[in-house]
């Protein structure tokens, strides 16, 4: 697993120092969400590239393989959506996050309330109002009223 998110972290570090070569991407800042081996990998390339990456939303995310020593340098505001029905991947998630040191929000969500694609829109929804309400705050970053971003 820990050489699937060290992949998944390269590329997603490669893809920030890409969209930092063009004129209409280059000064803006990123949100990413991962799901699963992805979260952890968006956490990790976040201490990479600090700079660049300003929001992180986890889903089920595998912090426990991240390691605490990476979660206490993260400065990105994170949401953690956790499955509330998997005990084991609730207790790593609220354990592990107790080693970040950024603002963070822990929420835990039931499938039994959800059918399995609205649990998903519902995942995607909070995370999507979360990434939004970080980006806004990031003071070199407005959003028009039709959603186009203006720096």
């Amino acid at each position: 697993c820990r050489n699937a998110m060290h992949v998944l972290t390269q590329r997603l570090v490669s893809t920030c120092d890409w969209l930092a070569t063009w004129p209409g991407t280059a000064e803006l800042p990123l949100s990413v969400f991962g799901v699963e081996l992805g979260a952890g990998a968006a956490l990790c390339a976040s201490v990479a590239r600090s700079s660049r990456i300003k929001a992180i939303v986890s889903w089920n995310g595998r912090l426990d393989l991240v390691g605490a020593d990476v979660l206490r340098r993260v400065r990105a505001p994170t949401l953690l959506l956790v499955d509330g029905d998997e005990e084991t991947a609730r207790q790593a998630s609220e354990l592990s996050a107790a080693h970040l040191t950024a603002p963070r929000e822990i929420r835990v969500l039931t499938r039994q309330a959800w059918s399995r694609s609205d649990l998903s829109a519902h995942v995607a929804n909070l995370g999507h109002a979360f990434l939004e309400e970080q980006l806004r705050r990031h003071d070199s970053l407005e959003l028009s009223r039709d959603g186009a971003r203006t720096v």
